[in-house]
C-alpha cells in the first residue's frame, strides 16, 4: 500500500499536528505555538461537535498509517461568535502548502472544498499576499485593499509622535453636531432605550451580518484584548456600534476602530464627538481600516484619508512597534443570491486584531508595563 494525500476538516485531536505544522512550515514564534487557548478561541467550531477546529487540511497518510499535514488553510465563521445566527458568511486564516508537498495544487483544493462543502454567503480574506492574490483573481474574487483613514485632535501632541507628516487639514474645527449621541456599553448592560432586537437589526442588510451576541463574544468577552464598545444615536434612532482599543507605541497610543456595526456613514458626523473620545483616553489619533465606506464622506466629516497625504504614515504594526505604512490587501466573493446586500469590511472581521505576541495579556496594561 502506498501514501494518499487526504483532504479533510479536523478534530480538536488534530491539535499538536496542526500546532507542529504552524511552527515548522509557517512562523516557529507564531503566537497559536505558545498560547494555543487562543488558536481554540478563534478557530471553535460553532457546529457540533463543539471540539471541532475551523481548519482544512492536507493530509498525507502512510502505509503504516502515520500521518503529517502537507497543507492547511484556516477559516472562522462569523457565526462562531454567535452559534444561533444563521449566516454562512465566514473569513479565511492561514493559508500554506509545504514546499515539499509534492501534490501540485493541493492548496487551491482546500479552498475549494471549503467553497463546495460550506456554500458560504462571504468568503473574505483580509491581509492575504501578493502570491496568493492572482490565484483568488482567477477564482472570480474580488481583490483590493483596505482603505486607511484617521482623526485627529485639534492641537498636535508634543515630542515625538506615532504618526509622521500630519497634514494642517487634519485639525481644522469639526463642527459638533447636536443631534448625534454617542453611548458606552458596558459589559452586558445596554443603554437606556436600546434593545437586543435594535442590535440585531442594525447589520441584517449588511454583509456580514453581526448579532448582539457577536458584539458580546468577540469584543466584550475577548480573553486578552479590552476593547470599548459604542453606540451611536441620530435623531434619537440607534444608527450604529463602533468597538475600538487603545494600543500602544514607545512613543504614545491611539484608539483604533476594529469594528463598525450598523451604517458607517454616520461617521461622517461623530467627528467632534469622536474628538472627545480621543481627549478622555489621552492618544494621538484614532485610525479605521475598511473597505465599502465612503472614505470622501468621511473625509468631509473630518477624517483625512492616508491616500491624499503623500507625507502622511500611519502605523499599522503595534505588537511590535513598526512607524510605516502598510498596504493590507483583501479578497473577497459575495454569492450572487445576497447581492443585494451591502457590504462592509473591517480590521477585526479577520485575523489583523488578535495578539501577534506569545503573551499579549499586556495589550491590557499599557505598553510601558511590558
Amino acid at each position: 500500500m502506498t501514501s494518499r494525500v487526504d483532504i479533510c476538516f479536523t478534530k480538536m485531536s488534530d491539535e499538536p499536528q496542526i500546532l507542529r505544522f504552524i511552527q515548522e512550515y509557517w512562523r516557529s514564534d507564531h503566537v497559536f505555538v505558545n498560547n494555543p487557548e487562543l488558536m481554540r478561541w478563534q478557530h471553535q467550531s460553532p457546529d457540533f461537535p463543539k471540539e471541532d477546529l475551523t481548519f482544512v487540511i492536507g493530509r498525507r497518510v502512510n502505509a503504516d498509517n502515520s500521518s503529517e499535514i502537507l497543507a492547511l488553510l484556516g477559516y472562522m465563521p462569523f457565526r462562531r461568535f454567535d452559534p444561533n445566527a444563521d449566516g454562512t458568511e465566514l473569513a479565511l486564516a492561514i493559508w500554506k502548502v509545504r514546499d515539499d508537498a509534492g501534490a501540485p495544487g493541493l492548496g487551491l483544493q482546500l479552498l475549494k472544498t471549503i467553497q463546495r462543502k460550506l456554500s458560504p454567503s462571504l468568503i473574505c480574506a483580509i491581509g492575504i499576499s501578493q502570491v496568493v492574490g492572482p490565484i483568488y483573481k482567477a477564482l472570480g474574487y474580488t481583490v483590493d485593499a483596505l482603505s486607511h483613514i484617521a482623526l485627529f485632535p485639534i492641537l498636535a501632541p508634543q515630542g515625538n509622535t506615532v504618526a509622521i507628516g500630519v497634514p494642517l487639514s487634519a485639525r481644522r474645527l469639526i463642527a459638533d453636531d447636536p443631534d448625534v449621541d454617542i453611548q458606552p456599553i458596558i459589559g452586558a448592560s445596554l443603554p437606556l432605550g436600546v434593545s437586543v432586537d435594535d442590535i440585531n437589526n442594525l447589520a441584517i442588510a449588511n454583509l456580514p451580518s453581526k448579532s448582539w451576541n457577536y458584539v458580546l463574544n468577540r469584543y466584550s468577552r475577548h480573553p486578552q484584548y479590552e476593547y470599548e464598545i459604542r453606540i451611536v444615536k441620530v435623531d434619537g434612532h440607534l444608527r450604529a456600534i463602533i468597538v475600538w482599543r487603545q494600543v500602544y507605541a514607545p512613543m504614545g497610543s491611539i484608539l483604533r476602530i476594529v469594528d463598525v456595526i450598523g451604517d458607517p456613514s454616520v461617521l461622517a458626523r461623530c467627528g467632534a464627538a469622536l474628538r472627545r473620545e480621543l481627549m478622555a483616553a489621552q492618544c494621538e489619533y484614532m485610525d479605521l481600516m475598511h473597505w465599502g465606506v465612503s472614505s470622501d464622506e468621511l473625509v468631509s466629516g473630518g477624517f483625512v484619508n492616508l491616500a491624499d497625504h503623500d507625507g502622511l504614515v500611519l502605523p499599522n504594526y503595534f505588537e511590535p512597534f513598526e512607524q510605516r505604512n502598510v498596504r493590507i490587501e483583501i479578497a473577497f466573493r459575495v454569492d450572487p443570491n445576497c447581492s443585494h446586500k451591502k457590504l462592509f469590511l473591517y480590521r477585526a472581521d479577520s485575523d489583523q486584531d488578535r495578539p501577534n505576541q506569545p503573551n499579549a495579556l499586556y495589550a491590557k496594561r499599557g505598553y510601558n508595563e511590558l
